[in-house]
């Protein structure tokens, strides 16, 4: 089965410090980005300010086992950030998947055609 890391409410995707630390100290390599772009939204100056409401968008790919670790071990709610509570959807290996979502809630599809 694959794991796969959708967010489970309405609002958007976002992770939480927690999340963010949880990347850090495995050394994941979007972690500084992660970092570089919480500073330029949030107007940090550097790494005291650890329990404020600010987030980032998550730019990972969603069945990155380090992510899927993370919302694991710290649950859907203290893993997401603001307006996000994330979820570990699992589907069956050799599905090609695609995320929908309708104003931040999002599910998982399987991947057909589609014309307009």
């Amino acid at each position: 089965m694959i794991k796969i890391v959708i967010n489970d409410c309405y609002g958007n995707l976002s992770i939480s410090w927690d999340t963010f630390f949880y990347l850090a100290e495995r050394n994941h390599p979007i972690a500084e980005d992660l970092f570089v772009k919480w500073s330029e939204n949030c107007g940090l100056l550097n790494w005291e300010v650890v329990d404020g409401p600010c987030t980032a968008s998550v730019n990972l790919e969603r069945d990155d086992p380090v992510l899927v670790s993370a919302v694991e071990e710290l649950g859907g709610k203290r893993a997401g950030g603001d307006h996000a509570e994330l979820k570990i959807i699992e589907i069956p290996e050799g599905v090609d998947w695609e995320i929908e979502e309708y104003d931040g809630l999002e599910y998982v599809t399987e991947v057909h055609r589609t014309w307009r």
